[in-house]
């Protein structure tokens, strides 16, 4: 004769331990009770894993969403569960993949934008096999479109680098990279978050990096009337290729800024979003939705400037290479506007 044990939920197991334990509590005010401690111990969880990650946005970002999530649903449970599994996978290895970077959609993408590359420089001269370099690209725009297309764009430059053994590992914002899936779809790219660390490790193990200096910052300079970009007042890029001893290459794309806008565009939202590292506008392309304007896309390539290495740089050097990356960046844009229809739209170096 076989005993039937009924299944007893977490939850209820829970409200008997806390029924027995206080008496005068009842059923409801057990149940409230017990969702309030589970609600607490995942944003604990939660608030740990990105502790660990040191981005206290993040863990704001999280709490609000727990708690927004848990004052709306009947059941905060299973919701709550669902974003502390979803921010976990933040915890996972993530790495570059070309397999990923060659799949058809990305030639999809290239055709919606017409996109095209040219490098300045000689292939005889730029890239050599011995050296090491820092692509530094412009705009940034709303939205790093092309940075995506240049990562998944493979032609008959990336055959002669890859044919070298070199490869070039992007620079970018490291909020990115504590957010769910958005960290493994930057990886798979080949981004590695913005610290000197991986500036150093890009140029030991790949052999050149790629930054947009401009970031944040650039989000709100989009103009229709002229191309604006934020320069003067980045100078950590340069003092570590300076230290490192690498080229630098400057790179711009023709059209990126044109791709999107935004909303939101006030003094106090762009302090907000540079001191938490993270966009708090709002993007919208066609028919107002975050869809990017039908835009054709250059990309082109500067020549490299040399740099000479120096372990501890002073600011009047790192202050001379700034001027000569401005006026590579003012020849590169001036000589290639022409190419979207720019002659009119001048550039504007803040």
């Amino acid at each position: 004769m076989s005993t039937h044990h009924p299944h007893v939920s977490t939850s209820s197991a829970c409200q008997h331990i806390l029924m027995s334990t206080y008496p005068h509590v009842n059923t409801s005010q057990c149940q409230q009770l017990y969702d309030v401690l589970l609600l607490w111990l995942l944003c604990t969880f939660a608030v740990l894993c990105c502790w660990c990650a040191h981005s206290f946005q993040i863990v704001l970002l999280v709490i609000v969403l727990l708690v927004g999530w848990g004052v709306w649903s009947a059941s905060i449970a299973g919701p709550v569960t669902v974003m502390v599994l979803m921010f976990s996978t933040t915890l996972l290895p993530a790495h570059y993949s070309e397999s990923f970077c060659r799949l058809p959609c990305w030639t999809v993408l290239h055709k919606y934008f017409n996109y095209r590359r040219y490098n300045v420089a000689d292939p005889k001269v730029f890239p050599k096999p011995d050296k090491r370099y820092m692509l530094i690209e412009f705009p940034h725009g709303v939205f790093p479109v092309a940075t995506i297309l240049i990562a998944t764009y493979f032609d008959e430059h990336y055959d002669h680098y890859k044919s070298m053994g070199r490869s070039i590992r992007g620079i970018t914002a490291s909020v990115l990279f504590y957010i769910p899936w958005v960290r493994h779809f930057m990886a798979w790219l080949g981004a590695l978050p913005a610290t000197k660390k991986n500036f150093i490790d890009a140029f030991e193990s790949a052999g050149s990096c790629s930054v947009l200096p401009g970031g944040i910052a650039e989000m709100f300079l989009v103009n229709p009337h002229e191309e604006r970009i934020y320069f003067k007042k980045r100078f950590g890029y340069i003092k570590v290729a300076v230290e490192s001893g690498v080229d630098i290459v400057p790179v711009y794309h023709f059209g990126n800024s044109m791709t999107l806008n935004v909303l939101g565009r006030s003094d106090f939202i762009r302090y907000l979003s540079r001191k938490l590292k993270a966009s708090l506008v709002l993007p919208y392309g066609k028919w107002g939705l975050p869809i990017p304007f039908r835009q054709q896309i250059v990309t082109v390539v500067g020549e490299a400037i040399p740099v000479v290495k120096c372990v501890n740089p002073s600011k009047e050097l790192i202050r001379y290479y700034q001027r000569k990356i401005e006026r590579s960046i003012r020849k590169l844009y001036y000589d290639h506007r022409h190419l979207v229809g720019w002659e009119n739209r001048e550039l504007s170096i803040e």
